[in-house]
Parts: C-alpha cells; structure tokens; sequence
C-alpha cells in the first residue's frame, strides 16, 4: 500500500469518524500500515484495521470479555466503521510514561507481573462459549517446540562442540 493509498484512505475514513462518533482526528500516527495513534479534540485513540467483520467483532468481544474477568489493561473498542472491504475499529489510547525495555529489571519485572495478570484473567475464559466458537485454535506448545528443535539443530551447525550438553532433535524442522 502506498502514501497515496493510505492518504485518500484516512480522507474518508476521517469524516466517518467525526459523523458517527463526534471524533474530529486533528492529526494521526501509524504504528503499522493498519494501525494509527489518532489525535483527536477528545483525546487519543487507536485505529486498527481488520479485513472482516468477524475479525474487528471478534476482537470487540474479546476484549470485553477481558476487561469483564478483571484485566483493566486491556483497550476498549468504542466503536467500529466500515469503509470499502474493510472494519476500522476505534479504541481507547493506553498511555505509558516510559518507554519498555528488557535491560531494566523493574520493567521486566512490571512486565512480568502484567503477564501473568493476563493469563490469570484470560484463564477464566477458556470455558466460555465465545472461545469454542470464535477463537481459533492454535497448537502454541508444538509450534514452540518445533522452533527450539530447529533452533538447537542450527546451533549444531555452528558450533557443534559448544553445546553438546544439549539435546539433538531427531529430524529438523524447516
């Protein structure tokens, strides 16, 4: 998608915005092609788009459901606008006084902590319906340990008497 594209896209998804939300974006930022930091006379917002409806519904409901099990950190959507083929949601703006990074222990650590309030939360949900029916599933533990077993087999490869306390996986996954 070029400049041009992302800039006849904002025109009119703008004034949308400003109709059927009061929102008047004043200037914007994009973290990636399909999602914008917003600046707005009623604050920030972000802007993510979705190639279906199902999609931007079904991360609405998520993270209602998120935030209704107790994880406030979690944004909110406040609304959704279809234009052309694709669902633009509005949600709220998390703000954050600094930015994270591994190398400090105390961000580690906070973000270790938010982790696992995350998990703690999100565990309430796996027997929900809206999880049988609208998340797909995805085998994380196999996918991860196909990636260690690949990773461990390149490492032989390199340097094969460095890390010979470690296991060879029997066929290696490319």
């Amino acid at each position: 998608m070029n400049k041009q594209t992302r800039d006849d896209e904002s025109h009119r998804l703008f004034p949308l915005l400003r109709a059927e939300y009061g929102v008047c974006v004043k200037d914007r930022s994009m973290i990636k092609p399909h999602v914008w930091i917003i600046h707005t006379d009623r604050g920030k917002w972000i802007l993510k788009k979705y190639r279906s409806f199902f999609e931007a519904s079904r991360q609405q409901v998520f993270l209602r459901l998120l935030k209704k099990s107790g994880f406030q950190a979690a944004p909110s959507v406040e609304g959704m606008i279809r234009l052309q083929h694709a669902y633009w949601t509005l949600q709220t703006y998390i703000p954050f006084s600094e930015t994270f990074t591994f190398a400090d222990e105390e961000d580690r650590n906070a973000g270790i902590c938010l982790l696992r309030e995350y998990h703690s939360c999100s565990r309430q949900l796996l027997y929900h319906p809206f999880f049988f029916t609208m998340i797909p599933r995805y085998q994380l533990y196999e996918k991860w340990t196909r990636r260690y077993q690949s990773f461990l087999y390149d490492l032989f490869a390199i340097k094969p008497v460095s890390y010979t306390h470690l296991t060879l996986p029997t066929t290696p996954y490319f």
